[in-house]
């Protein structure tokens, strides 16, 4: 379907953005977050964000300072949208009213000609309160919209999500010109016969491509996600789904653009510290108190490959030698000394979903062959990589974390991770992830900056250029 008349199927990626989820620096306010966010979300190839609100007042906040900061830092291309989280019944006057007054500004996202209403939740009120409430009141007062609800099967933890069940979800539903999801629970990225399923429900990839086709097949929008891991620190269930850092990430991203072909990739999430979805580089949330949160800059970092991959439509030429690793900070079967101190909720392993390892997984991306040199808890890995994206797994060991890439006998680039923990206060499955670039930046080194102005995302891959893509860009690259 093509979603703009200018650049028809041009692929879209956002980022679901939670302002109630926000942790500052001392002194800052949302204003001047809001600026470092875009500039960031701007490098990593990002179109827009998708605003998580509950209620009109909020939305109509956040869309104001969103904007506003979007002009300041120069990023006039870059849009957003409402996803009206109905968990705490966002009134439908109130949406109404929301899209009647930000629904036309040059900022707010269109598809098909008309600006997107997206939510999270509210399939129970069923398709007609969302025609009689919401859709035909805005398209009676000339305020249509494109209606892209995140609506799933009934019980999202009973029914498989094939096919069929999503043609049923999509016949329900008839009012929806699209589908998001956010998750599909108790599955992670990897085929059912890939030993790496572990003991998941379901594969997320047969699942999101079954959405895809059913939607497809019904002539609708799909806002498929991106998810780094799952990991639910503050919930009332904490669950951890194992992604495998690069490798599910690389999975996920080929399925979206081999398979799914969606008209937009929603990360999910920037900044929701409450479940570790986070890709969001410019402040490290605080987590709950005694269960810290750590940087997902190397998840940040990587991304920019993948990004740039589904807008351009091929993979980006690898110019310098570039690594990224990811792993828990204490061993999987850890038994804490002090966990009730911190959370009412228990822990249990029968919720760690996927096939969980005491591994650290690096992604290396280089020009040529190279020596990867891992120090783990005082023991020295070393592994010989091909040149390209590779996936490597090394083993843990409690202690210091220590990363280097070598080649003819020479250090390339190094990096230090967070420390591992065998006796932890807590249990904590929060995922440390960190990069380093040969001559270039780091984990370390990053800050927000106005590289996208200049066309720079990466020193370390060449592809299409992280500028904005909207409906009233001209074509580049393509």
């Amino acid at each position: 379907m093509d979603i703009c008349p200018e650049l028809p199927g041009q692929p879209l990626v956002v980022a679901d953005y939670h302002t109630t989820l926000m942790r500052y620096k001392s002194g800052q306010d949302f204003f001047t977050q809001a600026k470092d966010d875009i500039r960031a979300a701007r490098e990593l190839g990002l179109d827009g964000f998708e605003i998580n609100s509950f209620w009109g007042e909020q939305a109509s906040g956040e869309l104001r300072t969103l904007i506003d900061a979007a002009e300041a830092v120069g990023a006039k291309d870059f849009k957003f949208f409402l996803s009206a989280d109905m968990s705490l019944g966002f009134k439908p006057e109130e949406i109404r009213s929301v899209m009647a007054t930000w629904g036309n500004n040059p900022h707010y996202l269109k598809l098909n000609g008309h600006p997107v209403l997206a939510t999270f939740g509210g399939q129970e009120l069923g398709n007609q309160w969302w025609e009689n409430n919401v859709l035909a009141p805005l398209q009676a007062s000339g305020n249509e919209v494109t209606f892209i609800p995140n609506f799933d099967r009934d019980n999202q933890n009973a029914v498989t999500p094939t096919y069929a069940a999503w043609k049923d979800v999509i016949n329900k539903y008839p009012s929806a010109d699209g589908l998001a999801n956010f998750l599909i629970p108790g599955s992670v990225p990897f085929r059912t016969n890939d030993p790496n399923f572990g003991n998941s429900w379901w594969s997320t990839l047969d699942a999101e491509e079954n959405l895809a086709s059913a939607l497809d097949d019904s002539g609708k929008l799909f806002m498929t996600p991106y998810l780094p891991y799952y990991w639910a620190a503050d919930h009332s269930v904490r669950q951890y789904y194992e992604y495998q850092g690069g490798r599910g990430m690389e999975n996920q991203w080929k399925s979206i653009i081999e398979k799914q072909k969606p008209d937009i990739v929603h990360m999910v999430t920037w900044n929701d510290w409450s479940e570790s979805t986070y890709v969001q580089p410019t402040q490290i949330p605080n987590g709950i108190p005694g269960i810290p949160s750590y940087p997902h800059l190397g998840y940040y970092e990587l991304l920019k490959y993948y990004v740039s991959w589904y807008h351009d439509g091929k993979p980006p030429t690898i110019t310098e030698d570039a690594m990224f690793y990811f792993y828990r900070t204490q061993p999987k079967n850890a038994v804490p000394t002090n966990d009730d101190a911190y959370t009412n909720v228990p822990f249990s392993q029968d919720k760690v979903i996927g096939n969980v390892k005491d591994v650290i997984y690096v992604t290396t991306a280089l020009e040529a062959p190279a020596e990867l040199r891992v120090t783990t808890g005082g023991q020295v890995k070393i592994y010989q990589v091909a040149a390209g994206v590779t996936h490597t797994d090394v083993p843990f060991s409690p202690g210091a974390q220590q990363f280097e890439l070598v080649r003819d006998g020479v250090v390339l680039t190094k990096g230090v991770g967070e420390p591992i923990d065998s006796t932890p206060e807590t249990y904590n499955f929060n995922v440390y992830s960190g990069y380093a670039v040969a001559g270039g930046p780091s984990s370390a080194t990053w800050a927000p900056s106005d590289a996208a102005q200049s066309g720079s995302s990466a020193t370390w891959f060449y592809g299409i250029q992280p500028v904005t893509m909207s409906c009233q860009l001209a074509s580049r690259n393509r």
